[in-house]
């Protein structure tokens, strides 16, 4: 029976019988991975968890030679993370190097490989050779690479260099020494995937090392995923102007930075994310701008946008997008439901989706405020409605009408539910005001229900209602 079950869904049941549990030591609390807990449990549950290998090739540094014997023929999945301060604790030391030597002594199992905090240099002189099977690469959270000896730092750049199978990798951008040790020694003729990420303020040099960077990967055949994910917002170097680089096989970007969009050149993008990181940041006019003069006027074919934008921001690049299917927008800011918007039933954006009639999929959030919250319920139909003879036959959709009343205080209603999309609009058609409609999901059916005014106190309890999830039928 186990063997008819996928990993993941056994790492489901043996989560739920298992649990997570609270570990209290001497540095504060953690939770127990699962696989531990299972070596606790009662026999039934051991005798059918420790037979079956997948579970355990995501190895733990706990108890790391009980999983490693358990997990047998499987490849491995590592993550290290040297957190420990070596001079604040240096009674750890000892035994942190030999399970270090015990790990990397497996590498010719790894299938994928993360690490971070105070490394160990040493132990990567020997991965030259050793990692046959090693698709996944991730030092993007490295802390320092100043200790290494000079006599070593060849041999540690040369570590990953021969990877027949690397094809995914992430890099720091942050500490651009280390960057260049591991980049111009990776095998990129093969790389698929390239993420830069930086966890920390990104210095103004870093525009010009990461230009240096794309820019040997312009001959690439074989990239086709490319991130750049910028933790904290920069500016680029005074007078640094690049000329943008042309990535021709990258179909797929994620970036939320205006300078790092500025050296991109990418005519055959087919899925684009440009949301930004900080929660309640739209991106501004000129990443816009720079996504739309250097990416969408170079004539790529774009199907699929995550964006977080204004309608303003948004219309230069509708105009080149012809080809979009999917558009997920995301919008932190609310929208006053104002009397020239009533008066003209639409609001900014409903104009400038409506120009995008081959939309298949979309993902739009609605909130509004101010006097005429309850036009903003009946506009929230509308919109759906609109919707109806074209060809999207996915809406996701979040409703949220927000007003201040004096006597009852702040009030809001959430319109989320998984429903059908005729079902929603004439049950939103029906409504005069905003308390007058409630839609949820119930258990396994699918339903929605419009309370009369007496049942109106049910619409000012916290709850929670699900994404609206619309599909034609």
């Amino acid at each position: 029976m186990m063997q008819a079950l996928c990993p993941d869904v056994l790492q489901l049941i043996f989560l739920e019988a298992c649990g997570p549990y609270i570990l209290t030591g001497g540095h504060g609390s953690s939770y127990q991975p699962f696989q531990h807990t299972i070596l606790d449990v009662c026999k039934h549950w051991n005798s059918v968890a420790t037979g079956y290998a997948p579970l355990w090739s995501n190895i733990v540094m706990r108890r790391f030679k009980a999983v490693l014997r358990l997990a047998r023929g499987s490849l491995l999945t590592i993550k290290l993370d040297y957190s420990c301060d070596y001079n604040r604790y240096p009674s750890e030391t000892k035994s942190i190097d030999i399970l270090t030597k015990e790990v990397f002594a497996t590498s010719p199992r790894w299938r994928s490989f993360t690490i971070q905090g105070n490394t160990p240099w040493a132990y990567f002189l020997v991965l030259r050779g050793n990692i046959p099977n090693l698709e996944t690469l991730d030092i993007s959270a490295f802390h320092t690479i100043d200790n290494v000896h000079p006599d070593d730092r060849m041999a540690l750049s040369d570590a990953f260099i021969e990877a027949p199978v690397l094809v995914n990798v992430v890099l720091p951008i942050t500490m651009c020494m280390m960057t260049r040790f591991f980049f111009f020694n990776l095998p990129w003729h093969q790389t698929r995937s390239l993420s830069f990420r930086s966890q920390a303020i990104f210095r103004p040099r870093g525009c010009s090392y990461l230009h240096s960077y794309l820019s040997r990967l312009s001959a690439s055949s074989s990239l086709t995923y490319l991130e750049l994910d910028m933790h904290h917002q920069f500016h680029g170097e005074d007078n640094f102007c690049p000329n943008p680089i042309d990535l021709p096989s990258v179909e797929a970007v994620k970036c939320n930075s205006t300078d790092c969009l500025a050296m991109l050149n990418l005519p055959n993008l087919k899925y684009a994310d440009i949301r930004m990181t900080e929660a309640g940041r739209e991106c501004s006019d000129a990443m816009l701008d720079a996504f739309d003069q250097h990416t969408l006027r170079s004539g790529c074919s774009l199907e699929g946008l995550d964006i977080d934008c204004s309608p303003s921001g948004f219309a230069p690049i509708m105009r080149h997008s012809k080809t979009l299917r999917r558009l997920d927008v995301v919008s932190s800011s609310s929208r006053p439901y104002t009397e020239e918007m009533r008066d003209a039933g639409l609001d900014p954006w409903a104009a400038l989706l409506n120009g995008l009639p081959q939309l298949v999929e979309l993902s739009f959030p609605m909130n509004y405020y101010g006097a005429y919250h309850t036009q903003g319920a009946e506009f929230a139909a509308h919109f759906v409605c609109a919707f109806l003879h074209t060809n999207l036959r996915r809406l996701n959709i979040d409703v949220r009408i927000c007003d201040w009343d004096d006597k009852k205080g702040f009030t809001t209603l959430m319109i989320s539910a998984y429903g059908n999309m005729k079902q929603f609009v004439q049950a939103a058609q029906r409504s005069v005001s905003y308390s007058d409609i409630c839609v949820w999901a119930e258990t396994k059916s699918i339903s929605i229900k419009i309370l009369p005014d007496e049942n109106e106190c049910r619409l000012r309890r916290d709850r929670f209602f699900p994404p609206l999830y619309i599909v034609r039928t």
